[in-house]
């Protein structure tokens, strides 16, 4: 069935700052958010191999800040609630992560997790209404819990050439490794 993950999240963060050189500056910041990853896992099992694959829908509703520049999408916090990384910001402004995570367990080989998504935010401006991400796409091949392969490719939104790909590999065969990145 569908899955929820709901969180609400408010956070104050007090900032004071004594400065001999500059003005002594004393502030509050509030950050309220509210999101839920919506999912709906789909599961295939054979005697060969377990897969699932998960629409994921994450609407994400937070106040517009201007404490916080624009944070990027990257692969790695695609279906975050929150990219910003410091404790004295919040990303700020709505937003809806999408995508797809498709996992494959065969069962004496090797496991493959799949990837792709894309962000939307809404911007406050009247003529700049939303900010589409580029498409992002991350891949993890393990093999024998010795050996494995990762990929990450950035598409561009607009024309869908190939961005960026990134790739890693370890190799272990005995007393021998070989790494490549």
């Amino acid at each position: 069935g569908i899955l929820l993950n709901n969180k609400a999240n408010f956070r104050v963060v007090s900032i004071m700052n004594d400065n001999k050189e500059k003005k002594d500056t004393e502030n509050a910041r509030f950050y309220p958010q509210f999101s839920s990853r919506i999912t709906y896992p789909l599961f295939k099992t054979t005697k060969d191999f377990n897969q699932t694959i998960t629409p994921v829908f994450m609407p994400v509703l937070a106040p517009y800040n201007n404490y916080t520049d624009h944070i990027a999408v990257t692969n790695s916090n695609l279906f975050s609630s929150n990219r910003a990384s410091s404790l004295m910001e919040s990303e700020s402004g709505p937003r809806i992560n999408y995508g797809l995570d498709w996992f494959l367990e065969h069962k004496n080989n090797f496991d493959l997790k799949i990837t792709i998504g894309q962000s939307r935010r809404f911007n406050k401006d009247n003529d700049d209404t939303e900010e589409t991400s580029d498409i992002y796409l991350s891949s993890n091949l393990i093999i024998d819990n010795n050996k494995y392969l990762n990929n990450s490719i950035i598409i561009d939104k607009d024309n869908r050439d190939l961005k960026t790909n990134n790739a890693n590999m370890l190799l272990a065969l005995d007393k021998f490794s070989l790494g490549i990145d």
